[in-house]
This record gives C-alpha cells, sequence and structure tokens, in this order.
C-alpha cells in the first residue's frame, strides 16, 4: 500500500466537480454500446444504426414506457433538452417512476449540467442522501448561530395561517385543546360549522350563540345534525329556545329537552308521589311555552298527570279543563270543533311518543270518564263542559253517574238518557272495579285494605292467595300482573258476602285483609254475578346499588329503606348468588354489553330488576418518566413508572397481575434497539 500525503490528494474544486460529471456522464452513454454487443438486440440495435431515427420512433405505441425512453435518449442525443425535460414530466405523471425512468432522468441531469450546475448538484445530492450541513468547531472562535427561535414563527397569527392553508375552509388544522381559543375568535361560515361539528362537550364559552348563528347561515344545520346538539345542558337549551323560537316547534328538540327535566337516576319516581308531582308540575310549565304544532307533547303531559291525580285521590278540576282544551282527535268532541282545529293546524295526535318514560297516549275516553264520574259525585250540572265534550255523550254520562250513586231526581235523569233500552242494559250491568285510587305496593309491615265499587252483585266471593313471586320472576322474567294463572293454586283465604242494594245502585266496598300481615305477593281476586276482578299487592321490595369490581359487578342488595341486608339471594343468568354479611354479591362480567334481568329474593320478597351488564375489558397502561439529564454513557438511571389497571374503565389492584415484565428498548444515534426486559417487579 502507497501512503498518500494530504498534498497528495489536493484538487481545484472545479476541476473536481469536471472529472466526477465527465465519469458518470460517460458510464451512462457507454452502457447502450456495451448491451449492444454480441448478438443482435432487436429494437435497440435498429434503433442505434438507423439512419433516420424519427421514422423508427414511429413505430412505437405512444403513451408505453419504450415510446417515452426512446423518444427522450433521441432528444438528449440531439441536444433538444427541452423536449426531453417535456417527455420526463409526461412519463412520471402518466406511468410513475421506474429505473429506466431514473436513468433518463439521470443523463438529463447530467447533461444540462453546463446550462444549469445548480439544478444537477440539486438533483444529485437529492438522489445520493448527501448533507453538507457539518460544521468544523475553532476553539475559542464566538458562535455566530442564533440563541433565540423567532417569535413571529410561532405567533397566533402564524400558526392560524398555516393551519388554514393546509386545511381551507375546515378547523381541522387544529388539536382538540384549541378549539375553546377558537371558538372566542368569531368564526362563520364553513369554518364555523367546521368547528361545532369538531366539538363534543357543552363546556364552550358563547356555544349557544354559535349554534344560533350557525343555525341562520345559508348552510345552517338543522337540529339533531350534529353530535354538540344533544350535549347541551338545560340551561343552554333555554337559552337556544331563546335565541331561536322555532326550536320548539321541533319535535325532536322538544323530546330532549324533556329528557333534561326526568328525576335524578336515584329517585324512585313511579313510587314517590311527591317526585312524581314536581316531575310532572316541569314538564307541563315547559310544555305551556310550545306552540299548537306541540299539541300531541302536550296532550302527552297532561293525560300522563291527570292518570296520577285519579290515583293519588287529588284530581285538580282547572287542570282537567286545561285537557279538555286541547286539540285532540276524541270522538265525543263535538265535530265543528275538531273541524276547526284541523283547519288551524292545531289537532294533536294520540300515540306520540317522547323521552319522558310516560306510557304513549292511545286514546283517552275512559280518562275523561272518570274524571267526569269523579266531579259529578257532587256538581249538579254537566254545564262547565258542554263547550268541549258533544252534548248528547256528556248528558249520558252525566245521569249514568246520578243513576248509580243514587243522586237527583230519578225520573229527570232517566228522560235525559232518552233512551228505555240503554236504561235497562244500564240497570243490569255488573261492575266489580278496584278503585283508581287503590294502592297495590306497601311496605312490608303496612296494613292492607282494598276499595272497591260494586254493582248488580248480590253475592261477591272475595279470594286471597299468596304467590311465589320468585319462582315466577326466575320462569317467567317479568313482574306478577293479574294475568297470572291461578289455576291449581288454592286461596289462603275465602269469604262471601251478600248484600240487598238495589241493582241500579254502585256502592264502594272496603276489604281489611288482615291475613296480609307479612311481606309477600299476593293476588286479591273477587268474582260475583258472572264478573271477576283482580288485585295484585306487593308487600316489601329489595333495589341494589353496584359498582365494578375486579371480576365482575358487586352487586349490594338493598332493602326499602336502603339498608344492606346480609344473606339476599340474586338469581343472575340461571344461577342463585348468596349476599354476604354486607348484602354483597359479585357476579361476573359477560360476553358482550347488555341488559339483562336479576331476580333480588329475601325470605317472601322478590322484585325484579335490569342490570347494565358488562363485559370484561382490561386495560393496562403505565405513565414513565426518566431524568434526561441521568442518560449520560456509563451511568445508570433510574426510571420511574407509574402502572394502572382498569377493567372496564374502573382502576382495580395491580396485585391481579402474575409474572408483569418490564420492557426497556432503547435507540442510539444510528437507530439501533437495544432490549432490555426486566422481571420480579414488585
Amino acid at each position: 500500500m502507497v501512503p498518500v500525503r494530504q498534498r497528495d490528494i489536493r484538487m481545484n474544486p472545479t476541476s473536481l466537480r469536471g472529472t466526477f460529471v465527465t465519469a458518470l456522464f460517460l458510464s451512462v452513454c457507454t452502457l447502450p454500446q456495451l448491451r449492444a454487443q454480441g448478438t443482435p438486440i432487436g429494437f435497440e440495435e435498429t434503433f442505434a444504426l438507423a439512419p433516420d431515427r424519427s421514422k423508427v420512433l414511429d413505430q412505437l405505441l405512444p403513451g408505453t414506457e419504450d415510446h417515452y425512453y426512446y423518444r427522450c435518449l433521441d432528444a438528449q442525443q440531439r441536444g433538444d433538452f427541452a423536449a426531453s425535460e417535456g417527455l420526463l414530466k409526461l412519463w412520471v405523471t402518466q406511468l410513475g417512476s421506474s429505473s429506466r425512468y431514473e436513468d433518463m432522468a439521470l443523463r438529463q441531469a447530467l447533461l444540462t449540467y453546463e446550462r444549469d450546475p445548480a439544478a444537477t448538484y440539486s438533483y444529485l445530492r437529492k438522489l445520493l442522501g448527501l448533507r453538507f450541513d457539518a460544521k468544523r468547531t475553532a476553539p475559542g472562535s464566538r458562535p455566530d448561530l442564533p440563541t433565540a427561535l423567532d417569535p413571529a414563527l410561532l405567533s397566533t397569527e402564524a400558526l392560524d395561517k398555516m393551519a388554514r392553508e393546509r386545511h381551507p375552509n375546515t378547523v381541522d388544522g387544529y388539536r382538540d385543546t384549541a378549539l375553546s381559543t377558537l371558538a372566542a375568535s368569531g368564526l362563520s361560515g364553513e369554518l364555523l360549522t367546521s368547528l361545532l361539528r369538531r366539538l363534543s362537550r357543552p363546556d364552550v364559552p358563547g356555544l349557544v350563540t354559535m349554534l344560533a348563528r350557525q343555525m341562520r347561515q345559508r348552510d345552517g344545520v338543522p337540529y339533531g345534525g350534529m353530535a354538540i346538539h344533544r350535549a347541551l345542558t338545560l340551561a343552554q337549551y333555554d337559552e337556544w329556545a331563546r335565541l331561536v323560537p322555532e326550536l320548539l316547534g321541533n319535535s325532536t328538540f322538544v323530546s330532549d329537552y324533556a329528557a333534561r327535566l326526568r328525576p335524578n337516576a336515584d329517585i324512585d319516581w313511579r313510587r314517590d308521589s311527591a317526585a312524581r308531582v314536581a316531575y310532572f308540575a316541569r314538564l307541563w310549565a315547559f310544555a305551556q311555552r310550545l306552540p299548537a304544532a306541540q299539541n300531541s307533547f302536550k296532550i302527552h303531559v297532561l293525560h300522563g298527570w291527570l292518570a296520577h291525580d285519579l290515583a293519588a285521590g287529588t284530581l285538580d278540576k282547572q287542570r282537567f279543563l286545561d285537557y279538555l282544551r286541547l286539540p285532540r282527535p276524541a270522538s265525543y268532541i263535538p265535530g265543528p270543533q275538531r273541524e276547526v282545529w284541523q283547519q288551524r293546524g292545531e289537532l294533536g295526535s294520540f300515540g306520540a311518543t317522547y323521552s319522558t318514560l310516560l306510557s304513549a297516549v292511545t286514546g283517552d275516553e275512559a280518562l275523561v270518564r272518570q274524571c267526569l264520574e269523579h266531579f259529578f259525585q257532587t256538581e249538579e250540572s254537566y254545564e262547565p263542559y258542554r263547550e268541549w265534550i258533544a252534548e248528547e255523550w256528556l248528558r249520558r254520562v252525566f245521569a249514568e253517574q246520578k243513576l248509580l250513586a243514587g243522586q237527583g231526581d230519578a225520573t229527570r235523569l232517566y228522560t235525559m238518557l232518552s233512551d228505555p233500552a240503554y236504561y235497562e242494559q244500564l240497570k243490569e250491568r255488573v261492575e266489580i272495579q278496584f278503585v283508581p285510587t287503590q294502592k297495590t305496593y306497601f311496605a312490608a309491615d303496612e296494613a292492607v285494605s282494598i276499595d272497591v265499587d260494586v254493582k248488580n252483585v248480590p253475592t261477591l266471593l272475595v279470594k286471597v292467595f299468596t304467590i311465589d313471586a320468585y319462582a315466577f320472576h326466575r320462569d317467567n322474567g317479568r313482574d306478577v300482573d293479574a294475568s297470572i294463572d291461578l289455576d291449581g293454586l288454592v286461596a289462603n283465604r275465602e269469604t262471601t258476602q251478600e248484600y240487598t242494594e238495589p241493582p241500579l245502585r254502585r256502592v264502594r266496598r272496603r276489604f281489611d285483609l288482615p291475613e296480609l300481615q307479612g311481606p309477600g305477593t299476593y293476588v286479591v281476586e273477587l268474582l260475583g254475578n258472572g264478573q271477576s276482578s283482580r288485585a295484585v299487592i306487593v308487600k316489601g321490595s329489595l333495589q341494589f346499588t353496584q359498582r365494578l369490581g375486579a371480576a365482575g359487578h358487586v352487586v349490594t342488595v338493598r332493602d326499602a329503606k336502603g339498608q344492606p341486608v346480609p344473606g339476599a339471594g340474586v338469581w343472575f343468568l340461571q344461577k342463585d348468588y348468596t349476599a354476604d354479611k354486607n348484602g354483597e354479591v359479585n357476579l361476573p362480567f359477560g360476553e358482550n354489553d347488555a341488559t339483562v334481568p336479576v331476580v333480588l329474593h329475601h325470605g317472601a320478597i322478590s322484585s325484579l330488576r335490569m342490570l347494565a351488564h358488562r363485559s370484561e375489558r382490561y386495560e393496562l397502561a403505565a405513565g414513565v418518566f426518566v431524568d434526561r439529564e441521568a442518560l449520560t454513557a456509563g451511568s445508570s438511571a433510574k426510571v420511574l413508572v407509574r402502572p394502572q389497571l382498569r377493567v372496564n374503565g374502573e382502576p382495580i389492584t395491580l396485585q391481579l397481575l402474575e409474572q408483569p415484565e418490564l420492557l426497556i428498548t432503547a435507540m442510539d444515534q444510528d437507530g439501533t434497539p437495544t432490549t432490555r426486559t426486566m422481571r420480579d417487579l414488585k
């Protein structure tokens, strides 16, 4: 090996570049000659030896790679580099890059060096991946590099400009953390719409104003068209309705607003009379703000409230009159009145459903009749109701109530019926009806009595049955109701009552049932003169609270007062579980999320409840910290790891992990990874 001294390799930079370019040029230009040696090689030889190459090139199919390759080669050999540059652009646009294209592009860069050296060097640096950013460090010299970043590069205006240039007419160039700030900038048009579509939380200042402004735009999105529409709070819904009053005419908006008026989930409003009244009051206060287009919602609310009043024995006449004034398609309403409502577009409908947890109204004739019968017990005229109820139907209800109650002049009332056949039918009609105020749920130690309206029943048979509610719930998956099959069951008690009242009289009877002393589920059946009625009486109830544990749902069975019930049973997915001394039962996770029934039972008490059953989803995550200053060659660094194990989003103990491992991968400057596994972690 011959040593080379530094002076031996010193060359003029210009001559060095020329030598390098010439070498590349010669190597590329001589490639066709080398390929052509030996046996004939087809079109290449024809092209090379042709006296007139234009005629040979006409044989190539336009648009093919051969077409571009040879025409570009011909243009370069003729020195028409503008033509070859245009061919290269068409080539890569239509067919994409290839090895032949890269060869020809390299020839183009080398052949045009004298015309544009900078372009040639730029091409070669990109091709060879060359970098010339290394700088010599001279000891003692003062650095001339900037020591601070230009604030203008990170200004809000510069970042906004960059984000909007990259994502025109949208806010996709911003992170979620910037949306609140962006909302305060007064966006409009497509940018405002894009911003609102990105939002998922209502805690954005000025959100309702933006929603109202967007809805007024030419590209305004109607209610329900964005996820944020249904994420608002009740106060925001009120503000939105004030800014955009026409929202109150939207049934979907009305339903979503009503959902925000529901009682809290921990309030059993169906059994808590005070909570139920408060709920109806909130619904009706909202309903009175609505236009006539929402009369169906008003019917839905007031019908439910009147049904509650009947059951509670607190029927309010003004509320009943408000209901009668609502435009609705009832058969007892005078025809001209229905036509007026129809022409005005005010006629509501039955059967509409809303997010109120109230049952849909399928008809109201029975309810209206019950309300009228209640008021006619003390009223001597039906005049206050004539405007809203057809007189013939109203007069008959009035006469019936008075005759059955034994009130008033029987002759005048008989004349009001104006139908002897109907009077005979009324006289012979048999009634055994539990009163609307009859309770069906009692406390475990509460005395039980029932009230029944009886007509034309000389002999009444009263039977009391004890029901195995736990077996019924377990086998049928539904609550015990009056349709239960009692065949084969023997009554616990059976008594007979004799009555002498005239067949036309309706009399309210009360029966005390001292045998229903203990908790449980009972059916009281009344039979007489070919008719029967049943009532299901439930004494005592169980409820539950639950939390997610490491192995499933931890359910706590509680009594009606909220106290834990040790030893209670929980029937769940064909298996019975027994609660511990704290009233807790561990129910396993399922394969999929689903709502499933559970039966809570203790002694004679059994209650059917629904559980939002969750599937088993574990997540292991960790926060890792290492001091960057400790990462020095030859030293040891401490790594702090804070792992967290969750099941369905709930944190659980790390003690459930078996044989945990910590895998650390480090990458050096050359990109070479080094992996280390640590076991026996504490």
